[in-house]
């Protein structure tokens, strides 16, 4: 049942009407990377496009010559720009007034809908709630994707115009406020980095009057650098974990994977379990409360506290498990870690063959823990 005054509407109503309204974006020979320009016409990627939030930071462009012959693929400011390509597909955001108009690119949809009738802001809020619809016509295994054929048949409720502008802006000062939250919290981290930049070299501020050089730079003369290896209980060695721990095994033993690393935690909400037997035989790498992680694959340099409800959980081979000693701070080993400095002296994790290889070992013993003497 639909509120009175609102009506069901396919995104293929929606467009203006008007030549090239509801566009892909154009061919991949037609647009390459030997057309871009360090200035011109803008061009416009999926990397620009979050929910209901535009923010170009490509910094790429073509040449107004080249924007001539993409006409057709133009956007211009109260355009709606959809991603075809992109985990998922289907995020719309309205192309900025404060923007020059651009061009779109391949993996982008288009829509420039009839304003008599709609209301962009509007438009671009329900289409990011139909996510529903846009899963049923998403195709593509490893790279989902959206045809434009199929996403005409996306529907949307349709309030009238006036309604549908107030909606928007009740929207829009929520995103608003969003946005400018992730902005604090993001300089926070900028602030925490150079907080812990100072503490993890210098100390507490006017605790130390006298430093010493040593291999990973100035730190208190009262300081020692040691060794990671050295921080670490004697009888659970720093290890990584199972190498191929299968694709799932019904109230099998969780196994913490490097995409469950997130932010200094561990994700739990989608965790592998994995069969008691492969447990088992890598029931060195099982997991204490308190333990600290360290990915060393892939994405390296995550870094997480295990929290109780994974005592006894696993680990892949691309983590590495670290069981502070009891007369060490684990806390501080964590945030040693985490620290931009301490990071910066991490592989790359392309030819990483194990944790124990000497180039990994060479990454902890020059990316030596400060520890009080």
């Amino acid at each position: 049942m639909t509120p009175d005054g609102w009506r069901r509407a396919v995104v293929s109503d929606l467009a203006a009407q008007e030549p090239n309204s509801f566009v892909l974006g154009p061919f991949g020979s037609d647009l390459t990377v030997r057309d871009y320009r360090v200035a011109g016409v803008p061009v416009v990627f999926v990397r620009d496009i979050k929910p209901n939030a535009f923010r170009w930071k490509s910094n790429v462009f073509v040449s107004h010559e080249k924007a001539e012959q993409l006409r057709a693929h133009r956007v211009a400011a109260g355009d709606i720009v959809i991603t075809k390509m992109g985990l998922p597909p289907g995020i719309a955001a309205v192309y900025p007034s404060g923007m020059p108009d651009g061009i779109v690119t391949a993996d982008i949809i288009r829509l420039r809908v009839d304003r008599r009738l709609t209301d962009p802001r509007f438009v671009s809020e329900a289409l990011n709630t139909a996510s529903e619809g846009v899963a049923k016509i998403t195709g593509g295994q490893t790279r989902p994707k959206l045809t434009l054929r199929d996403y005409k048949t996306v529907e949307i409720l349709l309030p009238p115009l006036g309604e549908q502008r107030k909606i928007a802006a009740i929207l829009s000062s929520v995103d608003d406020a969003i946005e400018a939250t992730q902005a604090v919290i993001a300089q926070l981290g900028v602030v925490k980095q150079a907080m812990m930049a100072e503490l993890l070299t210098r100390g507490l501020p006017g605790r130390h009057t006298r430093f010493k050089q040593t291999e990973i730079g100035e730190v208190p003369e009262e300081w020692g650098v040691v060794s990671l290896d050295s921080c670490i209980e004697n009888d659970r060695p720093i290890c990584y974990g199972i190498l191929m721990p299968g694709k799932g095994h019904p109230g099998g033993v969780p196994v913490v994977k490097v995409k469950d690393i997130k932010n200094g935690t561990i994700d739990e909400r989608d965790i592998l379990l994995t069969t008691p037997e492969l447990d088992e035989q890598y029931r060195r790498s099982r997991l204490r409360d308190g333990d600290v992680l360290l990915t060393i694959r892939g994405t390296t340099g995550r870094v997480a506290r295990v929290p109780k409800s994974l005592a006894q959980a696993n680990i892949t081979q691309d983590t590495a498990r670290l069981t502070v000693r009891s007369d060490i701070d684990r806390d501080f080993i964590y945030y040693v870690r985490l620290s931009t400095t301490y990071q910066r002296g991490m592989p790359d994790g392309r030819t990483v063959p194990g944790v124990r290889s000497p180039r990994l070992a060479d990454a902890f013993r020059c990316v030596a823990a400060a520890t009080a003497a």
